[in-house]
């Protein structure tokens, strides 16, 4: 099941993932997740640390991110916890993943980007299933049945959860789908990126082995 996209789709969907992108990294990283780092020094926009009355530092962890399409996070900030129902009649919590990267994407089948890029997920957590890598999916506010059918139909075997009443989504500031979350082995919330991504694009799976190695 692939849902191919108009040009209007796209560059509607990509201002308004501009848009959602701005609100879900502020919202997440100044009223929900964000902590004070300890290191002196202002934090630019790009995520590195600005001396006093110098220029911004180069940090490889920062660049990293970006090259896989993330708005880096520029504080320390930590992922909340969470635990959902998961479909085979389980719970599975976030803390479940630590010591993983963990790519934590926020989808619904109702949703063409997100059955667009479905697909591409399968495909990076297959390339990466001997790392320390994990896809978690967060379906938002859909029933069992459904939600069950569809990773059926595709032959989803990464990890599926329930947001049943959309509690966290709301959490994590979601204004729009799919909307995704880079999370460090340590828990440290390194990127976000609201829309649609083609995840098996060349030379991904090494990039995201890049951020596993220089996060870990």
């Amino acid at each position: 099941m692939r849902v191919r996209l108009s040009s209007l789709a796209v560059v509607v969907l990509g201002a308004v993932a501009g848009i959602a992108t701005v609100a879900v990294v502020s919202f997440v990283v100044h009223q929900q997740l964000a902590q004070p780092s300890p290191e002196a020094g202002a934090a630019s926009p790009s995520g590195t640390e600005t001396p006093a009355g110098g220029a911004p530092q180069y940090d490889p962890l920062t660049s990293a991110v970006e090259e896989l399409g993330f708005h880096a996070v520029s504080n320390i900030v930590t992922a909340e916890e969470f635990e959902l129902a998961d479909l085979r009649n389980g719970n599975r919590a976030l803390s479940d993943f630590s010591g993983q990267l963990v790519l934590l994407n926020f989808w619904a089948t109702w949703c063409p980007p997100c059955v667009e890029e479905m697909p591409s997920l399968q495909n990076l957590h297959a390339a990466l299933e001997d790392d320390a890598f994990s896809v978690v999916a967060v379906n938002v506010q859909e029933d069992h049945a459904r939600v069950n059918a569809f990773v059926q139909e595709l032959g989803l075997d990464f990890p599926v959860l329930l947001d049943r009443n959309g509690a966290t989504a709301r959490r994590y500031a979601v204004r729009g789908m799919p909307s995704s979350y880079l999370i460090a082995p340590d828990g440290r919330v390194l990127g976000a990126k609201v829309g649609f991504h083609l995840w098996d694009e060349p030379g991904f799976a090494e990039g995201f082995r890049k951020v596993l190695e220089l996060s870990s």
